[in-house]
């Protein structure tokens, strides 16, 4: 895998990464602390997964082949091979509306 700008990188040691990861700053993959699971369950990332700055992927899930994982993102389900996933913007005009 390639690591880019290393920094606050947390990998679980059960999680299973395949070939060709390429994982930004501040990725977080490990087991998802939730009272209901008993198994402590690590994710495991297909050949060719890209993951973004700030992605925390927990618990028990499968992210397939070839997926481009956008900047920001809390993975809780699996997502499917060829996938592209970005977070849902929200934008709020915060300027006064002018009269003219």
């Amino acid at each position: 895998y390639l690591i880019d700008h290393g920094y606050n990188i947390i990998i679980n040691k059960n999680a299973r990464l395949g070939s060709h990861v390429h994982l930004r700053h501040g990725v977080t993959i490990g087991v998802r602390n939730n009272a209901q699971e008993k198994l402590k369950i690590s994710p495991v990332i297909g050949d060719g997964v890209s993951i973004g700055c700030n992605v925390s992927i927990l618990g028990q899930v499968r992210i397939g082949n070839h997926t481009s994982l956008g900047a920001h993102l809390l993975v809780l389900s699996n997502i499917p091979a060829n996938a592209i996933v970005v977070p849902e913007i929200s934008y709020r005009n915060l300027q006064p509306k002018s009269d003219h």
